[in-house]
């Protein structure tokens, strides 16, 4: 499920836009309140965009589910099954984990985010599946 359809479902007011460039000129514009990004997004976009005036938010951290996805040919399987593998592989080992946290985007979020402070509201994600969320454990261990 898109973003739009998660935040929809939880009873957010949702704006969109064709394109998502438009949206931080709406912001600007007090067409809405707040623009919902991921966590490693607020801080470059909002960088460069000085003339808009806009801050990221302090004390709060949206969390739901989200997928990202690889996209083969249909039939190259070879190409999807080494994918599979490797990915499962991976993220079973920690060195998925390993790799990303040592990523510049999430170094950025480690020094400007303070995950660890924020409230976590989640919108499609019960209390224990948050306390069982690697990454999000991981994160905050980075931030302390």
């Amino acid at each position: 499920m898109g973003d739009t359809k998660v935040l929809k479902s939880a009873g957010l007011p949702v704006v969109t836009s064709t394109q998502a460039r438009r949206l931080w000129k709406m912001l600007h514009a007090k067409r809405y309140d707040y623009l919902p990004l991921a966590v490693h997004e607020p801080w470059h976009d909002i960088k460069i965009r000085p003339e808009l005036n806009l801050t990221v938010e302090k004390n709060l951290l949206l969390v739901y589910a989200s997928a990202l996805y690889f996209y083969v040919e249909q039939d190259d399987h070879k190409l999807y099954d080494l994918l599979l593998s490797g990915m499962q592989a991976a993220l079973a080992d920690g060195s998925y984990h390993a790799l990303l946290l040592k990523s510049d985007m999430i170094q950025s979020v480690v020094k400007n985010a303070n995950v660890k402070g924020r409230r976590i509201i989640s919108i499609n994600k019960t209390p224990a599946e948050i306390q069982q969320d690697q990454f999000l454990n991981l994160l905050i261990k980075q931030t302390e």
